[in-house]
């Protein structure tokens, strides 16, 4: 068996905090356990999800989207595909984990060709267009929400945040953290790491309206702003703690990225998820529905949808969608942990 100090692991990845997020804890949890851990993937270096406290080497390797034919094949199949040859036969990983998006797809094209070992994970319920590329020839497929189509080279891992426990911060307190008052019900607005405009442009004007008392804590996104609130807000572009803001409300308003829902899960959050109409295959949709109908911890409303009435059932179903979420997660099976499940199956069996 080969010591795990002595093994090294490459991680495709790159993109938004969706997909980085996740891949630097993965890489810190390796490096916990000894193995060595490097990134290759599209403008790491300029990528402010993964600079800053990051710790690990990095590449940058050349791609582009596939919806883009001429720079696609130019970018990525040719540049990108090429230089991350090179990184591999340098590094010789003993396996690459994928981390979706076409940032990763030169990393995955070169590991195919070298044939290394491929796992990759996916986040969402439904593959991405670069995960479904190369699924024929990963090893095996780690999803965090139940898969919408059967795959026989599922293996459910734990639901993001890996590595963090339910908040033992009292709301009390969350709320006089963010200046606002403790007693008030409170929701949470927020569009994933990028922001969305139709919820910073429609929901203020809808809670400004709602009867009752009631006061937000709404994240923009970088470089966007809201519409004014006329009740008690806070307005952020980009919340670092979102433990925190989770612990201060009583209900969220969200886009249904695959963060998002697992984080819902985690926290316990009713919510309403405003899927993002054009997510590529229609998967945010498909990752609200697995929180609407099946948990049945969300109410789902699409953006040409009545909005207004989505947030007025939020508010009046939301203790029902907290013991459908605790109900659900209290029958879950195990999951294995992706550090772990990497770690006992590929480098002990080396």
């Amino acid at each position: 068996m080969r010591q795990i100090s002595r093994y090294k692991i490459a991680i495709a990845a790159g993109g938004t905090g969706g997909h980085l997020f996740p891949a630097k804890t993965f890489a810190s949890q390796l490096s916990q356990q000894g193995v060595d851990v490097f990134f290759g993937g599209h403008n790491l270096s300029l990528n402010p999800f993964f600079q800053g406290r990051c710790q690990f080497r990095s590449v940058d390797i050349p791609s582009a989207p596939l919806t883009e034919p001429f720079s696609f094949v130019t970018t990525a199949c040719c540049r990108g595909v090429t230089k991350a040859i090179g990184l591999l036969r340098h590094e010789q990983p003993s396996l690459v984990v994928g981390f979706g998006s076409y940032h990763a797809f030169p990393m995955l094209a070169a590991a195919s060709i070298l044939r290394i070992p491929i796992v990759l994970f996916e986040a969402n319920c439904w593959l991405g267009k670069v995960n479904r590329l190369f699924r024929p020839f990963a090893k095996k497929i780690a999803y965090q929400l139940p898969p919408t189509k059967h795959d026989r080279k599922a293996v459910m891992v734990s639901r993001l945040p890996w590595g963090a426990s339910p908040p033992k911060i009292d709301q009390k307190q969350a709320r006089r953290a963010y200046g606002l008052s403790e007693t008030v019900p409170t929701f949470l607005v927020f569009g994933g790491s990028q922001g969305a405009n139709v919820l910073n442009q429609r929901i203020p004007a809808i809670l400004n309206r709602l009867e009752g008392s009631f006061q937000v804590i709404h994240c923009t996104g970088r470089n966007q702003t809201a519409i004014p609130y006329t009740i008690p807000c806070v307005i952020k572009e980009f919340e670092s703690e979102m433990a925190l803001a989770y612990a201060a409300a009583d209900f969220v308003i969200a886009r249904s990225g695959a963060s998002t829902v697992a984080e819902l899960m985690l926290f316990e959050k009713p919510a309403l998820l405003i899927p993002y109409a054009n997510a590529a295959d229609d998967h945010q949709t498909k990752n609200a529905n697995f929180l609407s109908d099946s948990v049945l911890g969300a109410k789902l409303c699409v953006e040409s949808g009545d909005v207004k009435a989505a947030v007025s059932a939020l508010v009046q179903d939301a203790s029902t969608m907290v013991e459908a979420i605790c109900a659900w997660k209290a029958k879950e099976t195990t999951t294995k942990d992706l550090a772990a499940w990497i770690c006992s199956d590929f480098i002990s069996s080396v």
